[in-house]
């Protein structure tokens, strides 16, 4: 894996980039950084990296991994439903890719 490109809050490799470019949504996932910072403002730092699925070979997602300390659960959940929102208006139809949000609230 490629050594991460780091911004202010976040840890984005530049496989993820040079993935991202390949998919046509370079901009698209630059702009759900900046969203992601918006709606995580606790979380002091979050990764952006490529997974592979374990089911289908070849098949691969973008996870956002964010962690942020002491946030409720019902916290959590408006979070991740406002995030999820954001991300659909991001990603319009037609939706080729839609990364994946891995949210980590506990203490």
């Amino acid at each position: 894996m490629a050594a991460p490109v780091s911004t202010t809050e976040t840890s984005t490799s530049q496989e993820v980039m040079t993935f991202a470019k390949q998919l046509g949504i370079q901009e698209r996932l630059l702009e759900m950084v900046e969203i992601t910072k918006d709606v995580f403002p606790a979380a002091p730092h979050f990764d952006v990296y490529i997974e592979n699925d374990p089911d289908i070979p070849g098949e691969m997602f973008i996870v956002f991994d964010i962690r942020v300390p002491h946030l409720s659960l019902d916290q959590a959940s408006e979070a991740r439903e406002l995030w999820g929102k954001e991300l659909f208006q991001v990603f319009s139809y037609p939706r080729k890719f839609l990364p994946i949000l891995r949210l980590d609230f506990a203490q």
